[in-house]
């Protein structure tokens, strides 16, 4: 294995070469100079930072997260959810109750995941739960929150997901009936009318309708 001093006497030449560092962890440098860490596993390469902006250790410790990362999406999913969700939300067993949508993705890795079957499989989703909208869209919300992980983590470059609207997967949101009768609207305007407390909570109520009647 190099040492710090051992790469930072690495000299660059006429043509981009890569000298291997131990452990998956290489360093590429150009005829420029510059040096790039680079962590390589199953035939694929990751680019980890410029050296010596990152370190050695700190480029050893990137590597290590790059090679065990969760390629498979079962993998992926179980971390992401460790990570992003248990930690924060007060009822996560919202998330781990779509878990069983995923099923035919559980062993694939993520880079091999193609748009048109994605996209596939949440409109199939949604057909099968017509007379449940919100479920296919937290379906397409979540799946598109466990992709934009694994961008983040290296797995991929760009979700496939990325760019395929809402109404695509998940249908368009039925339009909101208003709740509130003439007579309740035109007590809060009354309410807003008024000084101190009660006249803020009547303006903020109002301000709160979508869309706002016409008056």
């Amino acid at each position: 294995m190099l040492t710090d001093l051992q790469i930072k006497r690495l000299k660059p030449t006429d043509a981009r070469r890569v000298v291997a560092v131990g452990d998956g962890l290489s360093i590429r440098i150009e005829p420029s100079g510059r040096k790039n860490w680079i962590a390589r596993k199953a035939g694929r390469t990751r680019g980890l930072g410029i050296y010596p902006e990152i370190s050695l250790a700190e480029a050893r410790s990137l590597a290590d997260a790059a090679t065990s990362a969760p390629h498979q999406f079962g993998a992926l999913w179980d971390q992401w959810f460790a990570d992003q969700i248990a930690p924060v939300h007060k009822r996560p067993e919202n998330a781990t109750n779509l878990r069983p949508l995923w099923a035919s993705l559980e062993r694939r890795r993520v880079d091999s995941l193609k748009r048109a079957e994605l996209v596939a499989l949440l409109r199939a989703l949604r057909a099968l739960r017509a007379r449940a909208p919100s479920r296919a869209i937290r379906a397409t919300s979540q799946l598109r929150s466990v992709l934009n992980y694994a961008v983040g983590l290296g797995l991929i470059d760009v979700s496939p997901l990325y760019g395929v609207p809402m109404s695509v997967t998940a249908g368009k949101p039925k339009k909101r009936t208003r709740v509130l009768t003439d007579g309740e609207i035109d007590a809060l305007k009354e309410m807003a009318e008024q000084g101190g407390a009660a006249g803020a909570h009547g303006r903020f109520a109002l301000s709160c309708l979508h869309p706002l009647p016409s008056w």
